[in-house]
């Protein structure tokens, strides 16, 4: 059994178990029920990234005495020829145990669980799942340890790396499943037809628990809001898929280290300017085999590339000096004086 075939059955459990069904309300560009989406993803040219923007838990609810809330996230998609997960698991852990008034409220924000990913057609499946967990030192034990794996995966820039965690954090899940005091309180699943007239649009939704007694409700600056103020009246999941223009961590990427090795070989003359070159045609190979990278964003981001090794190149020519070895002097002056 794949990955999504084992998530399919996670949600499973939700929709037979004895909980009443969330409710479910969509917001609009801005952000209100009755507005609709703009913005269309497209395929090869945006990324796109889904975000827990809140979890909130209602004070002096017996629910949750004795438990504490965690949430499963997932989003299915087409990678190459392969349809991958990438998912996080948030919890206690996630948020400094000072701002949790226990046994009752809980509030955490803005927990990215994927993206940016270069949108390249294909379905898109989205799973958002809450539980319940016993404050048990077995449970307990098992949650900290996935909620770990699943922290190490948000420095990953790579989607691939963080994709081959989903199944590990799955693996967590079912093993606390299978301690019977671990029970899901709601959750949905929904697959996104990106082939429709109606395209790839993004997605801000809220599942609530106990739904509000009317829809005047709206969403400010990624915060459910009731009128004016902070909704509280039910527990919650905020969540978002929204559509990305260009990535803000192409550093943290496998290639870029290219990048440094070329602004270094080009301030050592003529030599260095031919190694340069050398260097750079090696990064744009690199940059075109990348799955982390669209179209658009490859050539924007290779065109800056160069402008930084034209940048060193000057620099010397200005200063007389390579300013990268300098720097790396300078530092070991400063080191020197300890």
């Amino acid at each position: 059994m794949d990955v999504i075939d084992r998530i399919k059955g996670l949600i499973s459990t939700v929709v037979s178990g004895a909980m009443p069904v969330p409710s479910i309300v969509d917001f609009g560009t801005d952000g209100t029920p009755q507005s609709t989406q703009a913005d269309t993803i497209e395929p090869f040219k945006h990324y796109f990234r889904l975000d827990i923007n809140q979890l909130f838990i209602s004070k002096g609810r017996q629910f949750w005495v004795d438990f504490d809330p965690l949430v499963y996230a997932a989003v299915d998609y087409l990678q190459g020829q392969q349809r991958v997960v990438a998912s996080t698991i948030v919890g206690p852990r996630a948020i400094d145990t000072g701002k949790i008034a226990k046994p009752h409220g809980f509030l955490l924000n803005d927990i990215r669980v994927a993206g940016p990913v270069p949108f390249n057609g294909g379905d898109v499946g989205v799973t958002i799942i809450l539980y319940k967990i016993a404050q048990k030192n077995y449970a307990q034990t098992i949650m900290k340890l996935i909620e770990t794996v699943a922290a190490s995966q948000s420095s990953l820039a790579a989607v691939s790396k963080a994709a081959n965690l989903g199944s590990i954090l799955l693996d967590g899940v079912q093993g606390l499943l299978e301690l019977r005091d671990n029970v899901p309180v709601m959750g949905q699943r929904f697959e996104i037809n990106t082939a429709t007239a109606r395209g790839f649009l993004p997605i801000c939704r809220a599942l609530i628990k106990d739904g509000p007694s009317s829809l005047d409700i709206l969403v400010s600056d990624n915060r459910l809001r009731d009128a004016r103020e902070d909704f509280q009246a039910s527990d919650f999941v905020l969540y978002s898929l929204s559509r990305v223009m260009q990535r803000d961590d192409h550093r943290s990427l496998p290639f870029f280290s290219l990048v440094t090795d070329a602004c270094v070989a080009v301030t050592k003359g003529p030599e260095g300017n031919d190694a340069a070159k050398g260097i750079l045609i090696s990064l744009y190979n690199e940059m075109l085999k990348s799955e982390e990278l669209t179209y658009q964003d490859r050539e924007r981001l290779f065109a800056e590339y160069v402008g930084m090794v034209k940048q060193s190149k000057a620099a010397v020519a200005t200063l007389g000096r390579n300013p990268v070895i300098s720097d790396f002097r300078r530092g070991l002056d400063l080191i020197g004086t300890l």
